[in-house]
């Protein structure tokens, strides 16, 4: 039903309508589907809306036509910032195959309601029946791309982001998979989105139902899918954030990183990043095999955080014949920095099983006042402070 403010009807997947701009204030205002595809148009013409503020003023129906993602490259990235007011979108389509055929003219890597953000805010909105897909199967690696090399970057709301703050973000009914084969560079794969890097904050977002799968085949380069984000580089925090959808993962030779809030956090071990008081639920699965490796958690696969208040009643399993590498499966987090720390948090999981080492909370880190379930399978070392019975 319409939210107020505009006539609720499907895209046809080709009307393209100005938006209500208002230069005096320095505002857009977006009322129907044909207004979200002209904001996408512009932007991919380099007008960056950097002193602009974009709000949403009706639901949109996107009609499961394909999307043109708003800012598809680092020189054309959306650098605003963009109120939902509370509404939703729904019916958001985007799905990209890159071969070798086609690498050169493929117009973006990042997919999403927003393909590449940068110095942006995006707040209050809700996404519904979402479907984001990525391959890149080109045999050209680190080449050819309008982001980074050959990878790919996919996420619910956006691809790739950098210096970016996403607040109060709800996703319903999405299903977000980037895959790279034996050539190309790494995978991301994010509820919210698949990479960050600087700075950045997510607040108060939930990816709720549907699935998330981040998989690559690249004989050098990884693999990350997290419920939230599928990787976040450099000082920021993740807050009271959720995540009740299965996140699936994996690699063929190299190293793949799967967790339920974050794939992958890598920041300085003097400036740590912060995932503060988030909680998943969704099965963390992830299947390798002959020299790979890789972290998978509860919480996050890979990490050099603070992590505190978390808790995490997934199971985590792996599924893997590794040879030459370690995968570490753990409650709360798989792997990491030294530096990490682990304080406060729960793991309620049925299952921790299937890696070379498994540990109710971290095989790294500093640990403290965490407490587990006593009916955890697997036989995962304990190294919670204390366990009780589930009705304790």
């Amino acid at each position: 039903e319409d939210g107020g403010g505009g006539t609720f009807e499907s895209w046809d997947g080709a009307t393209v309508t100005a938006g209500k701009i208002d230069e005096d204030k320095k505002t857009i205002s977006i009322s129907s589907a044909g207004e979200l595809a002209w904001l996408s148009n512009i932007v991919g013409k380099g007008n960056n809306l950097s002193e602009y503020s974009v709000t949403l003023d009706a639901d949109i129906d996107l009609g499961g036509n394909e999307w043109t993602p708003i800012g598809k490259t680092m020189t054309t990235a959306f650098r605003g910032s963009f109120n939902g007011n509370r509404h939703t979108i729904f019916n958001l389509k985007v799905s990209v195959s890159i071969d070798s055929g086609n690498i050169i003219n493929t117009p973006f890597h990042a997919v999403g309601l927003f393909g590449v953000c940068s110095d942006a805010y995006i707040s209050d909105l809700a996404l519904d029946n979402v479907s984001i897909t990525i391959k890149n199967e080109s045999g050209y690696q680190n080449s050819y791309s309008s982001v980074d090399g050959t990878s790919i970057f996919a996420g619910s709301l956006c691809g790739y982001g950098s210096n970016v703050n996403f607040d109060n973000i709800y996703v319903t009914n999405s299903n977000v998979t980037a895959y790279t084969g034996s050539e190309a560079a790494s995978a991301y794969a994010g509820g919210i989105c698949g990479y960050v890097k600087s700075s950045f904050l997510f607040s108060y977002c939930s990816m709720v139902s549907g699935s998330i799968s981040g998989t690559s085949g690249s004989a050098t380069q990884n693999a990350h899918a997290g419920g939230i984000v599928g990787c976040a580089v450099g000082k920021g925090t993740i807050r009271q954030c959720m995540n009740s959808v299965n996140v699936s993962g994996g690699h063929s030779t190299c190293a793949a990183y799967t967790g339920g809030i974050a794939g992958k956090t890598e920041s300085d071990d003097t400036e740590l990043s912060t995932i503060i008081d988030c909680y998943n639920t969704g099965e963390i699965t992830h299947a390798g095999s002959w020299l790979e490796s890789g972290g998978v958690g509860g919480i996050v696969g890979y990490t050099s955080s603070s992590i505190l208040n978390c808790y995490n009643s997934g199971s985590v399993i792996a599924s893997t014949n590794t040879v030459g590498g370690a995968v570490a499966v753990g409650g709360i987090a798989g792997m990491g920095s030294s530096a990490t720390s682990i304080s406060n948090c729960a793991v309620l999981s049925a299952q921790i099983s299937g890696g070379t080492s498994n540990h109710i909370i971290s095989s790294v880190g500093s640990k403290s006042n965490n407490f587990a379930s006593k009916s955890i399978s697997g036989s995962p070392t304990n190294d919670a402070n204390a366990r009780y019975s589930l009705n304790e």
